[in-house]
């Protein structure tokens, strides 16, 4: 297998067609930053991940104006194992900019899937979808992720309830009464659903116990909307550790 020429960590591409022992060429936009941002040439080692748990060591071929063609080696141990739990975070969307940053952060605290809700405090907010899951995948890269969350079309809150799920079921509101860490049974696969920062309406609580989730908080601290699902990922982490 290829080596680097140095100590450095190679760059990690997202390349879901990765496979032992192929040849892949990589689409335009990661080539011009192989070979425009980090000045990459033939011989030159990356490694790729497929987004579901494989990691490759690969090394460039060719790189020229045409783009930049691979040699896939085996696999290989990723940066970093992802956590054992399993946390779906339904996030009602904020403003565009903040969503952004929570994504990004929901994925590199180990978010297992991400659903935009609309609420009744959330009417006219965009959901660029596309390019939140491009915020995932990169942030899946940069961290040292094997696998990349899956973020959902927008959806609105009642439907979400609607599918049902037998996983654990936790709605995070600081009225509640009882702490998460109480309330969330360690390293088991779960739903943490955050409204606005307008609050959700008494009728959509209601709904959310209808369906089956239990109540918690997240401490004595009223937190921004955006930041709320960090501060659950992270307290999630430390109680599985």
């Amino acid at each position: 297998m290829a080596t680097p020429a140095t100590n450095a960590m190679p760059p990690r591409l997202y390349l879901p067609q990765a496979t032992s022992n192929s040849t892949c060429y990589l689409p335009a936009q990661q080539s011009h930053y192989l070979l425009r941002v980090l000045r990459m040439k033939p011989k030159d080692v990356v490694h790729v991940f497929d987004g579901n748990g494989g990691e490759y060591a690969a090394i460039i071929i060719t790189a020229d104006k045409k783009g930049v063609e691979l040699h896939v080696d085996e696999k290989i141990s990723s940066l970093m194992a992802d956590s054992d739990i399993c946390i779906h975070i339904a996030q009602a969307v904020c403003a565009s900019a903040k969503m952004d940053w929570a994504v990004e952060k929901m994925t590199e605290l180990g978010a297992a899937r991400i659903t935009p809700l609309t609420t009744a405090h959330t009417n006219n907010i965009r959901a660029p979808i596309a390019r939140w899951q491009r915020l995932s995948t990169a942030a899946s890269g940069q961290c040292g992720r094997a696998t990349v969350p899956v973020v959902d079309s927008l959806i609105t809150l009642s439907d979400f309830l609607a599918q049902g799920d037998s996983k654990q079921k936790i709605l995070l509101s600081p009225r509640a009464k009882q702490h998460l860490s109480v309330a969330y049974q360690s390293a088991q696969p779960a739903i943490f659903l955050f409204g606005p920062e307008s609050g959700l309406t008494n009728t959509e609580e209601e709904q959310c116990l209808s369906a089956g989730f239990t109540f918690a908080n997240l401490g004595t601290r009223i937190l921004r909307a955006e930041t709320a699902a960090l501060a659950a990922l992270a307290m999630v982490s430390a109680l599985s550790d």
